[in-house]
């Protein structure tokens, strides 16, 4: 498993503790980390899509531009779809976990799962971490 550095940065904590947790579970999942992103390209297409990206979202993409954590899955920049037509207008998916996407709302910055059954919120990057991806891991 190839891990990129881990960058000093609101993710920093959460970062840690999933290739922690990878590790233990290495032969179990898959575990994918691509190299990070740098900003120059984040901001390039913010201006091309007239979209502000989370501050969370940044910091991982900071960290890896593409990742898979066993079930999970953040796509790279250049995976993330506007605009899909089965999603309400203002997410953008950014991942997906399961059969449910996960997304941005360009509005309220909130992560949402949004699936077939349900759609869930979580208030930033950082809280789906902890409260999806770490707590799974952990329970192995």
């Amino acid at each position: 498993m190839n891990i990129p550095e881990i960058p000093d940065n609101s993710l920093t904590e959460e970062i840690t503790e999933i290739i922690r947790l990878c590790g233990k579970y290495e032969k179990e999942y898959e575990f994918v980390f691509a190299p990070p992103l740098a900003e120059i390209e984040m901001t390039a297409w913010e201006q091309v899509h007239g979209i502000i990206l989370p501050c969370h979202v940044k910091d991982w993409l900071a960290f890896s531009n593409g990742s898979t954590i066993a079930y999970d899955k953040l796509f790279g920049l250049d995976g993330f779809i506007v605009g899909h037509s089965q999603l309400p207008e203002e997410l953008v998916i950014i991942g997906s976990t399961h059969d449910e996407s996960l997304c941005f709302s360009r509005i309220t910055h909130e992560i949402v799962r949004y699936g077939t059954s349900e759609t869930r919120r979580y208030e930033d990057l950082r809280d789906f971490l902890r409260s999806t991806v770490i707590r799974s891991l952990r329970r192995g």
